[in-house]
């Protein structure tokens, strides 16, 4: 995909926002968020996960609610952002010191290259984390740029989290 133009972006998030107001199932509505970080950073798959606090656990929102990220995990990229509450871009993400292949490479089929990981806090409150990720087969890495598209609709991210 080209590099995205402040239109295309703000298509995009349009477009987000329709397909969120025309479905009931908390399932798709991950997709759909799902499929606009894809857009919005040139990503090959994202991620978002929920947090949930009585059970400490981030979830990604399917069928089973498939756990991922129980608070005492082993250490990991996804680990960090969690305890840091500080978002984070590895170009080299496997040559990293606290990568865990189990937690940080959502299709372990896949040689990952590059993520973006960020937290969304609700007032200081960790509710989620988003990470996009581009394997070995895209050359481009990801920039401060990228970064900063997903931080601008986190307010919209954080309305998402808060419905499912």
């Amino acid at each position: 995909m080209q590099e995205n133009s402040e239109v295309t972006l703000i298509d995009i998030l349009t477009t987000a926002m329709d397909e969120v107001s025309q479905t009931d199932t908390n399932q798709e509505i991950n997709n759909i968020i799902e499929k606009l970080l894809i857009n919005f950073t040139d990503a090959e798959f994202a991620t978002l996960l929920v947090f949930d606090k009585d059970k400490q656990v981030l979830y990604r929102e399917d069928d089973s609610k498939s756990l991922i990220l129980p608070i005492n995990h082993p250490e990991s990229l996804l680990n960090e952002c969690f305890l840091t509450k500080k978002p984070a871009i590895y170009n080299h993400v496997t040559s990293e010191k606290y990568y865990n292949i189990d937690i940080d490479n959502p299709k372990r089929r896949v040689r990952l290259k590059s993520q973006i990981i960020i937290p969304i806090l609700d007032r200081d409150n960790l509710i989620g984390i988003v990470r996009t990720s581009k394997s070995i087969r895209f050359p481009k890495n990801y920039t401060h740029n990228d970064l900063g598209k997903i931080k601008s609709i986190n307010s919209f991210l954080i309305k998402m989290i808060n419905i499912l």
